[in-house]
């Protein structure tokens, strides 16, 4: 705070609520200040910020809009510039917070300090990094689950996807984001959600899920094909594959994220896919399941020592379909250290 020149920063973000005082209510704020901190909730999260928000809170009830009650708790904490989370704070808010500071003592200023937090949690401590391998964990399971017992030709995405997430939450995990289950031509569509379309022999089925322990995630992508692979499954199973190898050879400490999506890109384009992908070929993962490191072309970040991170890239054909593989990986003591082992599968099931 003081680098950034504030008196107080208001955290709006679950993760970084989380991050900072374990409550996980779906909603709720902490402000803090160089005098205090505090949990900010409504009379619905009482009980439950009282048990899970640490000794160094103090917990106060609200209610109405951020615009009625924030002001007031500025001025009597003598906060005159406040960090907001300016990517969960709505520009209505912020236009309101300021009409409704020029009641108090004097004008406030409201800056953006959502770089703060993620900086924070760019590196992950040793306790982190052991829930998230919980997590992994957990995910592989399902995953092998979803292999091994729930794909079968005649149903649909939907029903499969529904048997996954039953899977996980009679094993006591959450998912950490909407399971993808896209075959044939919806596997083209690397966020498909999944249809009713039927499972078919010889086709492209791509299976993406996380699983969310104690708050932190995993994240996993396979894709698989029943019975014969035809002539193009193979090819383009066999260039993600490798590319996705090139790009875990590629990585060390203190090189710039975007140097490990160049070398996967490399390889896909030399193999004559350039075209079909187009997403980044991967991103930080922790209390949220995209969350900084960002390894894209475009990206600033350099990898660390601590730094969590998926490695998933993909070839996406209109029409055709499309195959990612995806895992969790960190970077210790210099060298990438995968967190999921799970057998690596050619396609075939």
């Amino acid at each position: 705070m003081t680098e950034f020149g504030l008196d107080g920063i208001l955290i709006s973000r679950l993760e970084n609520r989380v991050f900072l005082s374990g409550f996980d209510g779906s909603a709720g704020y902490l402000l803090i200040s160089k005098s205090r901190n505090l949990v900010i909730i409504d009379f619905r999260y009482r009980e439950q910020a009282r048990q899970q928000s640490g000794e160094w809170y103090e917990i106060i009830e609200v209610s109405g809009k951020l615009s009625e009650w924030l002001p007031a708790l500025m001025e009597q904490h003598g906060i005159d510039r406040m960090g907001l989370e300016g990517d969960t704070i709505p520009f209505i808010d912020y236009q309101e917070i300021i009409t409704a500071s020029k009641n108090t003592r004097k004008p406030v200023e409201l800056v953006s300090a959502t770089e703060l937090l993620d900086r924070i949690r760019l590196i992950k401590d040793c306790d982190e990094i052991a829930s998230i391998q919980r997590a992994v964990q957990a995910t592989e399971q399902a995953m092998s689950f979803a292999i091994e017992t729930a794909v079968l030709p005649g149903l649909t995405e939907k029903q499969i996807a529904w048997e996954i997430e039953k899977y996980v939450r009679e094993n006591g995990g959450n998912t950490a984001f909407p399971i993808i289950v896209a075959s044939g031509g919806n596997s083209a569509m690397p966020h498909a959600q999944p249809s009713q379309k039927v499972i078919e022999y010889g086709e492209p089925i791509l299976i993406d899920l996380g699983v969310r322990l104690d708050g932190y995630c995993g994240d996993m992508t396979r894709t698989l094909c029943l019975g014969g692979q035809t002539d193009i499954f193979k090819n383009v199973y066999h260039t993600v594959y490798k590319a996705k190898q090139a790009a875990i050879r590629a990585v060390k400490s203190g090189m710039a994220a975007a140097e490990i999506d160049l070398t996967a890109r490399k390889f896909i384009e030399d193999a004559g896919y350039g075209e079909y992908f187009k997403h980044s070929v991967g991103h930080g993962i922790g209390l949220a399941v995209h969350e900084r490191p960002w390894l894209s072309g475009r990206s600033e970040d350099m990898i660390k020592d601590g730094m969590v991170f998926t490695i998933e890239p993909g070839i996406y054909i209109p029409d055709w379909g499309g195959v990612r593989l995806e895992d969790d990986y960190v970077l210790e003591c210099g060298k990438i250290k995968a967190l999921s082992g799970l057998e690596k599968r050619k396609g075939s099931n």
